[in-house]
Parts: C-alpha cells; structure tokens; sequence
C-alpha cells in the first residue's frame, strides 16, 4: 500500500484492492497497480547466448551426419521432380532439400556445440580483472570524498588513484607486447586493436540523405535502403542481341565429390558465420559427413537451374569511404555471405574460368588469378622507364567510375550470359 507511486512506464492501470488485507481507511485506501514492464531487465539484454565452436565435439557431430540417410532423403525428391508430376515444383524442391540439410545441421550443433553466454562488456579489451576492480574502488573513494569533503578521504581516494594508473599503464603495455606477438596468429587481434585506437569508430547517433534525418535504427536503415537503390537505374529495354566470333562451349555443369571435398578442406576456419550460422569451421571439420549431401544440392541446383532463395540472403555491414559520419553518402555496403552458397560460388567460378581462361586479353589484370593492381602497375612502370630511357613521352589519362558495379546493367549482362 503507497500514498503515491511514480512511474516511467506509461500503460498502467490502477484500481481500488477489491479483498484488502488490512481494513481500509477512508484516506488512505489500499490501491493495485497493475504495471507493464519490459520482458528483460537492461542486465539480461547485455547477455548473448552463442554457440562455442571452439569447444565443439565434431567426432559426435560428423557421427550424426554421417547417419542421415542423404540419397533417399534428397534423391526422392529429384526423382520426383524430373517425372514432371504435377503436384511438385521444382524451385520448391530445391529449397526443401535446403531445409533438410539446414534441420540436421541445427539439431547437430544445438546437440554438440557447447553454448556460452558473453556479457558486452563496457570496458576496453585491455583491462584486466583486477584493473575493472580498481576502477570500481576508485569511483566509490572518489564519491565518498565529494560527499564528506574531508581530507582523510581524500587521501584514500589519491591512494586508489595512484594503483589505477600505475596498473593501467601495464596492463596497456602488456596488452601492446600481445597484440604484437599474435599480429601472424591472429591477425584480427591488430585490426581490433587499430579500431580501438581510431577516435569515434561507431556510427553518429543521428544521419541524414540529402534533407531527409533518422535517429532510431530503423529509420537508418531506410535511409541506406533509399539511398542504395538509387544508385542503380533499372533499363526496362532489353531487346539486346550480341554476335561473337569465339564460342565457348559451357556444357552441363557437373561437380564432383572430391572438388567438393577439396574445397571443404581448404575452407578458412577464421572466417565467420553468415546468416545461417553456420562457421566455416564447422564445415571443414565435418566435411567427410557434409560431401554428400552438398554433392546433391549443387549438381541439384545446376540441373534445374535454380539457386536456393535461403542462399540469396545476407548480413549488410556498412563501411564508411570517408567525408562526414553523418552522411548516408559517405558508406559502401559490404554483404557477408553464408559459407556454403560461397563454396557453391567457389567451384563454378573455377570452371567458368577454365573455359574462358583462354580468351582474356594479356592486358587484363583485373579479376585474374596470380594478377592484380600490383602486377599491373609493374609492367606500366617498365614501359614508362623504357620509353624514357629511349626519349620518348607517355601521356596516360585517368579514369573513375562512380559506383561502376551498382550502375551495371542487368539487361546487357543477361543478354550477353545468354549468348
């Protein structure tokens, strides 16, 4: 019972108790308050639940895998589909070989992947345990001087002060020696290390496109989303015909069980999962239980001539090119992909390039494989330094293009696929 009650929280009812404990007085009558609060205190929300593959059990996790009956699970459902029957659509088959790879991959890892639950942590990754100590000592020392403002006090803070910044300082040049020591181990421990440095890394709390402001997440994310599709103008136009002199003779497509498993051995464990959740890690480790059935779907995919809708779906980062934080302009998107589309990716690049290997011009360094801007820039510097040394004069022109791979038209790329 309370003479008054305050509140945050705006959808609260109250009435008078209808069975009170106590008998009422006439001023002071017991009240409920029936009070909506959030589901999660800001404690909980700061806790993640993650999956800890380091800690994995792959033994038990390719052991479950491996008894997954693959040919019938996934060859009855082709079989079906190249029969024509009419209750069957060949997309949707596709994706349901999909959900049945994903369901035994999700019962696996929530069967033997160990869960952790991590706190975001407002401290810097240098801080040590007894440095977080420290810090809360401090501030109470500090806050009992500014209370009583007495010299004694005062002097205890100055003393937990003292400790702060003596171990502070080490716990800095200690973590500088490590980071220094895993730059070849781990490399990402230099990157997270230079982010670190960088002053206000984080995206403004407030941006804005053109005369258009956003302050919430989603009203951000809306901005990037108009301001990355205006980028690219669609060409309703595509009566686009294309002749070639070379034919590339690009027959059905088929991917073996040993180019699978190669590429699932040389998959790099440090890279991170996509939206699916699945590590690269994960796949390596398991990739004598996963060759078949990804062998199913791939060449599956190939014959119908369907890429999986769960597969087209990613994680967008954004990347600031520089200029002004606030401005949407200033940001490229990045997608970060699923790992198994990316094998998929991965193998039929390598044959389309086989076929075509033949055909570049030796003056392409561009998207090449042993070429880059490097090898580029080393033969234009041998041909500066040639016709020099022989007298004459190079006049070279510079060009950009704005956006050049957004404003591709799909139209002309289709068409010239097509041919």
């Amino acid at each position: 019972m309370l003479d008054l009650i305050l509140s945050n929280y705006y959808n609260f009812s109250s009435f008078l108790a209808p069975n009170p404990l106590l008998p009422c007085h006439p001023y002071h009558p017991p009240i409920i308050f029936d009070v909506s609060t959030p589901s999660a205190s800001s404690e909980l929300e700061n806790n993640i639940v993650s999956y800890n593959f380091k800690k994995a059990n792959f033994a038990l996790i390719n052991s479950y895998l491996e008894k997954v009956d693959w040919k019938n699970s996934l060859l009855n459902a082709m079989t079906l589909s190249n029969n024509n029957c009419l209750n069957f659509n060949q997309k949707e088959i596709i994706d349901d070989m999909i959900d049945f790879l994903y369901m035994h991959l999700y019962t696996a890892i929530d069967e033997y992947v160990p869960k952790y639950y991590h706190h975001t942590s407002t401290y810097p990754p240098r801080f040590s345990y007894e440095l977080k100590d420290l810090v809360i000592a401090k501030k109470i020392a500090h806050s009992v001087y500014k209370r009583t403002r007495d010299r004694t006090d005062y002097e205890n803070f100055s003393v937990w002060r003292a400790r702060y910044n003596l171990l502070s300082e080490r716990c800095y040049n200690e973590y500088l020696l490590r980071t220094e020591r895993n730059i070849i181990a781990n490399p990402k421990s230099f990157s997270n290390y230079a982010n670190e440095t960088r002053n206000n890394s984080s995206m403004p709390a407030e941006m804005f496109l053109d005369y258009l402001r956003a302050d919430s997440y989603a009203q951000i994310a809306e901005l990037f989303a108009t301001h990355f599709r205006s980028v690219y103008n669609p060409n309703n136009n595509c009566a686009y015909i294309h002749s070639y002199d070379v034919e590339v003779d690009l027959h059905i497509i088929y991917i073996s069980r040993d180019e699978i498993r190669g590429k699932l051995r040389n998959l790099k464990q440090n890279k991170g999962a996509g939206i699916d959740g699945i590590p690269p890690s994960l796949l390596k480790s398991c990739c004598s239980s996963l060759t078949e059935p990804v062998f199913l779907i791939f060449n599956s995919s190939l014959e119908l001539g369907y890429f999986p809708y769960a597969w087209k779906k990613g994680i967008i980062v954004l990347i600031q090119k520089g200029g002004d934080k606030s401005d949407v302009t200033n940001y490229r998107p990045i997608t970060i992909l699923n790992s198994i589309p990316k094998l998929f990716e991965s193998l039929i690049y390598d044959k389309v390039y086989f076929a075509f290997s033949n055909l570049f011009f030796d003056e392409q360094h561009g998207f090449r494989k042993g070429r880059s801007i490097s090898t580029n820039l080393c033969i234009y510097t041998q041909y500066l330094l040639s016709v020099l040394e022989s007298g004459g004069q190079v006049d070279s022109v510079y060009t950009d293009f704005s956006k050049a791979f957004d404003k591709v038209d799909h139209c002309i790329l289709i068409s010239k696929l097509r041919a």
